[in-house]
């Protein structure tokens, strides 16, 4: 992985803890809603309604009763309190129970709700204060109201909402400039909607830890994030810098110029003490190199020297072999520079025959010069006869081929030579001597020879005729020589070396 995607990879990992922790916060902020904030109002509207309507159950059993800021009071059928005689006429009846809509207490002090409850011998008035509800909400977090069937506030904390209509479906109120939620709690038995007023405040104060944990978090996992994305960049621009320096000399050594690798100073450590290693062993490479470049040139002085007297020794043992086919020509006055005519014309038709083998090629230019080297050993008076040889005299002629073979083999790596020297008077179709071989027994080295001296003896004088003209000795070639001392194939090449 490249230094760019450990950044996109750190920035994708950095998104998705900030996403997962969101999401933590608003499911841990659901649950305290649901569990706790919204079932806490919800508990306590339960428990007044409950309250009231085990006092109002309690009360109808009982005269005159009075409880914690509740008060129970026996009515006539005509609606007068039986020991007071107060008489509570002015109150229509339009059900059960009816509720008394002035909040001015009858029997305690301040606002409160009144109930009348229909008895077997007249009504039973009941009267609950503000005094019961500030008990139960002790502190000034919350507030009540207590409405009739049609949402009328019968009584409140909240002074301006008595006789006020209030929709027991909202869920928020404004309240003196304070934004309220609302819980709402429906009582059969009072026939009417208790309400608690919770502060949007009181949220936010609850869920201000949790808010300021996630932002911390949020700040903590940004801050890392920044100093990691900061430290990887920082290490890009260094890594960048040390490879183009490293780049930079691998280029001038492939153009065959003289590497130098400058370290560059960074911030990191391990970078410089990189570059160091780096330097020090272009250093050694450098000194390397020049130890290996004195040694070529050591060496190649050396191959120079091993080269010319190669040289020198190929054209020392050519003067010496060219001296000694000089020397057999001498001893055969009517052959004199009959080798070097040949070698010269033998190289061309191998040439033209698409020998290029160096061994083949030295083989037939060699053999060329010494063909006739074992003539040392025939007497001269057979050699210079001026008329042809007899029989007994031509066999004895033939054993130069033998002779000679016995004088080159002598020399190491010179088979093929001796091979050129014992056949060159071998025939295609086997009445050459000293073998007798036929066709492809003969090698191609050796026919090359036959050829050029057959030619090269008809074309020069000799002690028992004159030398022939070219076309004369081509003529007799064709005539009498091919398909039999030499094939056609060969014959046709020769003649393209001759034109």
């Amino acid at each position: 992985m490249n230094l760019d995607s450990r950044i996109t990879s750190l920035k994708r990992n950095t998104l998705i803890t900030s996403v997962l922790l969101a999401c933590a916060f608003v499911v841990c902020a659901l649950y305290l809603w649901t569990a706790v904030y919204r079932s806490y109002p919800k508990t306590l509207l339960h428990n007044v309604s409950r309250s009231l309507e085990e006092f109002l159950q309690e009360a109808s059993n009982k005269d005159n009763f009075a409880f914690q800021g509740m008060v129970a009071k026996d009515l006539s059928s005509d609606l007068v309190v039986e020991k007071s005689g107060l008489d509570l006429k002015m109150f229509e009846r339009r059900g059960q129970p009816e509720k008394i809509l002035d909040p001015q207490g009858i029997f305690v002090e301040g606002n409160s709700a009144k109930f009348l409850f229909r008895q077997e011998s007249g009504f039973l008035l009941v009267e609950v204060s503000e005094a019961f509800f500030s008990k139960i909400f002790y502190d000034d977090v919350f507030s009540f109201a207590l409405t009739d069937e049609d949402g009328y506030v019968l009584l409140s904390t909240v002074p301006e909402l008595i006789g006020k209509k209030l929709k027991t479906d909202q869920m928020f109120i404004n309240l003196s400039g304070n934004l309220k939620s609302i819980e709402w709690q429906y009582s059969d038995l009072m026939g009417g909607y208790i309400g608690a007023f919770i502060p949007i405040s009181f949220y936010v104060k609850s869920f201000l830890p949790i808010l300021l944990v996630c932002i911390s978090s949020f700040l903590a996992i940004w801050i890392s994030f920044s100093r990691d994305e900061s430290f990887l960049k920082s290490m890009k621009s260094a890594f960048s810098v040390v490879s183009k320096s490293v780049w930079f000399s691998v280029k001038e050594a492939e153009n065959d110029r003289e590497a130098n690798f400058v370290p560059v100073k960074t911030t990191f450590d391990e970078f410089n003490e990189l570059q160091s290693a780096i330097s020090r062993l272009v250093q050694l490479e450098k000194a390397s190199q020049m130890e290996l470049h004195a040694m070529l040139n050591s060496l190649q002085d050396s191959v120079d020297e091993l080269e010319n007297a190669q040289k020198t020794l190929q054209e020392r043992n050519l003067q010496i072999i060219s001296t000694l086919a000089e020397a057999i020509e001498i001893k055969d006055t009517s052959t004199y520079g009959h080798s070097r005519k040949m070698a010269e014309l033998a190289l061309s038709l191998a040439q033209e025959l698409g020998i290029t083998d160096p061994a083949d090629l030295e083989a037939i230019r060699f053999g060329a010069l010494l063909h006739d080297v074992g003539k040392i050993g025939i007497p001269e008076h057979i050699l210079n006869k001026p008329g042809r040889l007899t029989v007994e005299e031509f066999e004895i002629m033939k054993l130069h081929t033998v002779y000679g073979e016995r004088i080159v083999r002598n020399i190491s790596g010179w088979d093929l030579v001796a091979d050129i020297v014992r056949h060159h008077h071998e025939n295609v179709d086997g009445s050459g001597y000293p073998d007798g071989l036929l066709g492809d027994e003969i090698s191609i080295r050796a026919q090359i020879v036959a050829i050029v001296d057959v030619f090269t003896a008809l074309t020069e004088e000799r002690p028992y005729r004159n030398a022939l003209s070219k076309e004369e000795a081509l003529r007799i070639m064709e005539n009498e020589m091919v398909g039999k001392k030499f094939t056609r194939s060969l014959w046709q090449a020769f003649l393209k070396v001759l034109k």
